[in-house]
């Protein structure tokens, strides 16, 4: 890189760019992390919510849960 003044902003300006490169990839990473624990959440509350259901005596049909007939 050259010299003077316009080569240290230069310089300085990667420099923050890296740095904001940087916060924003554990941002994504974190958010990422954020998900798979959400989507893991909810797949066991829609389990647990099946099995409530089939305990007292429902039964899907085409997609909807329906009470079983006597």
């Amino acid at each position: 890189m050259g010299k003077g003044i316009h080569a240290y902003k230069k310089q300085a300006m990667m420099e923050r760019k890296q740095r904001e490169d940087e916060a924003y990839r554990k941002l994504v990473e974190e958010e990422k992390k954020n998900d798979k624990e959400l989507n893991a959440y909810h797949t066991l509350v829609n389990q647990l919510a099946d099995a409530v259901l089939v305990l007292n005596g429902y039964h899907t049909h085409k997609g909807e849960w329906r009470k079983k007939r006597d």
